[in-house]
């Protein structure tokens, strides 16, 4: 924002940012999910491991978390006082 960005701007960029880490992570999870998956059937009787109703609540819980921090950093971000941020950079 010190620089002419302005709010929408500086969101966009948190959420793509977070979009590159949040995707590749996603992958590699459910990749790891289904590997493991054939350790934990022996493990959990009665449930299906890859239980789509399971893996859908997780892909939601990670995304909330993922929501919630990029929030926490978007409204640090656009509150600080741009002539501030040139000064101790």
């Amino acid at each position: 924002m010190a620089l002419g960005a302005d709010k929408t701007l500086v969101l966009r960029h948190f959420l793509a940012r977070a979009a590159r880490l949040f995707g590749p992570g996603l992958l590699l999870g459910l990749a790891g999910s289904l590997a493991a998956s054939t350790l934990t059937r022996s493990m959990v009787f009665g449930v299906s491991p890859l239980n789509p109703i399971y893996v859908t609540a997780a892909v939601g819980a990670m995304l909330f978390v993922t929501t919630a921090a990029i929030t926490f950093r978007v409204v640090r971000a656009t509150q600080v006082n741009p002539v501030d941020a040139l000064k101790t950079g």
